[in-house]
């Protein structure tokens, strides 16, 4: 049976070799954080391989977004050989590591391994955060401040969700931009700042929790005890 996989990479020579190795499946390519994030929130993969050198963010960033995008595994692909790197990225969530350049059969066999038998394993089903004092269903759509039900616009949900999802990583505006409106990103910060700003009000004493980096972005972070 042909499986859906996503190669998420930029990088011809990576590119070109993956698909030399399991080109007999259906293929998609991200080459892209944009697309990236655009591809796995409107189809569904049986596979995500993820070159966690991925120049326009982190790839252990992205490699957190697509898990909690998406229920596919994903397979990813590192320069680093070191034990330390290969358990970092499963601690991260990935579920295997190659390091790049690979052996072709080891690759297939890892492919193979990860990918699961029945596809009903990989379908969309992102996860329901709980970080005091949020509690975020992505499948409802639905956001609550120590129980209390908020009414958020789509591109407020998303953003919450995605730095509740990633608490303390600093997000670019221009991150940001990439991965909530899926568009290139335009040097234009009033349309994002607009959004935080009445994403925070909406949320009251607990909008303090989205915190501004000065010159870089925003960031989660719920250390204050007396919001839990």
């Amino acid at each position: 049976m042909k499986r859906k996989i996503l190669i998420i990479c930029n990088e011809y020579n990576i590119c070109h070799t993956i698909n030399k190795a399991i080109g007999n499946n259906v293929i998609s390519f991200a080459q892209s954080l944009s697309e990236s994030i655009e591809k796995v929130e409107r189809e569904l993969f049986d596979l995500v391989i993820l070159d966690i050198e991925f120049p326009e963010i982190d790839g252990c960033i992205l490699l957190n977004v697509i898990i909690k995008l998406c229920s596919a595994p994903v397979l990813a692909v590192t320069s680093d050989s070191s034990v330390e790197e290969r358990l970092r990225l499963l601690e991260l969530g990935a579920s295997d590591c190659v390091h790049y350049p690979f052996d072709m059969d080891d690759f297939i066999v890892r492919t193979a391994a990860c990918i699961p038998k029945n596809r009903e394993e990989a379908k969309l089903k992102p996860a329901v955060i709980h970080r005091p004092p949020f509690m975020a269903d992505p499948d409802k759509r639905e956001v609550t401040v120590k129980g209390k039900p908020m009414e958020l616009t789509k591109k407020e949900f998303d953003i919450l969700y995605l730095l509740v999802c990633n608490p303390g990583v600093v997000f670019s505006k221009k991150q940001l931009y990439s991965i909530i409106w899926n568009d290139k990103y335009i040097y234009d910060d009033s349309n994002i700042m607009s959004h935080i700003g009445r994403l925070r009000k909406k949320l009251g004493a607990a909008g303090d929790c989205i915190q501004t980096v000065w010159g870089i972005g925003y960031r989660f972070c719920n250390e204050d005890k007396d919001l839990k």
